[in-house]
């Protein structure tokens, strides 16, 4: 994730507050404004994690930001202004919806869990896509699955997901810029990284890592009971959809 705008949540996942300066601000005829910072909390929509929201509050304004968006390298914080008007060069105090990001870490930390689960049960399955918006997470795996093996895979699946959240295990993030330490920490050699570029890996339960520049909660048992919405397996594809069980219910689809 390439940006001159530093995300700060790259060196601290549980800090939401932080000050910055506008760099400039865009009007656009629907009524919104795009903001540039030099540096920012909000975590930009990426990685099949949703943006932040929250408000950007200066002497002059109150802002509220909609959504964050990585767009050519610039991390364009969208919203509205509440009242006044905030203006480039100014200092403005940030924050972020704790309730909002809370859900979204837990549910990318439960999809990276799913993850290292298959690779426990021993099967061939390369994660290939992943989402882990509210009402709509899931993570699509590369493989097969006789069709009579699915319950008993499903319930093996749930069981291990269970003892590892109540084992509550340390979540850690490790970074390197040596390719071999990536390896080394995820057990295959991810061929979608940009050679020359600083990695950042999530290393889960049995010492199981895989790239990622999401949020994510710091143990095991901070996620919560994961609940499997679906498991399919189709067309050369095992489709595993879940939620955080103690979550009500949501509908929505990313945008």
């Amino acid at each position: 994730m390439a940006t001159n705008c530093r995300l700060l949540y790259l060196d601290n996942m549980t800090d939401l507050t932080g000050n910055a300066e506008i760099l400039d601000l865009t009007d656009r005829e629907t009524g919104e404004t795009d903001l540039r910072l030099d540096r920012t909390v909000f975590y930009p929509q990426g990685g099949g994690q949703p943006s932040d929201t929250g408000t950007i509050i200066s002497d002059t304004a109150v802002f509220q930001v909609e959504s964050v968006r990585l767009c050519d390298g610039a991390v364009i914080h969208k919203g509205r202004h509440l009242s006044g008007r905030l203006h480039a060069g100014q200092y403005a105090r940030l924050s972020v919806d704790r309730e909002k990001r809370l859900r979204h870490t837990r549910l990318h930390s439960a999809g990276e869990l799913i993850c290292t689960a298959v690779r426990m049960l021993g099967v061939d399955w390369p994660a290939v896509s992943a989402n882990h918006f509210p009402g709509a997470s899931k993570v699509v795996f590369e493989g097969s699955l006789d069709p009579k093996a699915r319950d008993p895979m499903e319930k093996e699946m749930v069981a291990l997901l269970n003892r590892l959240v109540a084992a509550n295990q340390n979540i850690t993030i490790e970074s390197t810029d040596d390719l071999d330490e990536v390896e080394r920490l995820c057990g295959f050699r991810p061929t979608y990284l940009d050679a020359g570029s600083t990695y950042r890996v999530v290393v889960m339960p049995d010492g199981i890592g895989r790239p990622c520049m999401g949020t994510h909660v710091g143990r095991t048992g901070d996620i919560g009971e994961i609940k499997l919405r679906h498991f399919r397996a189709k067309g050369g594809r095992i489709d595993i959809g879940y939620d955080l069980a103690d979550e009500p219910p949501v509908t929505a689809a990313p945008t």
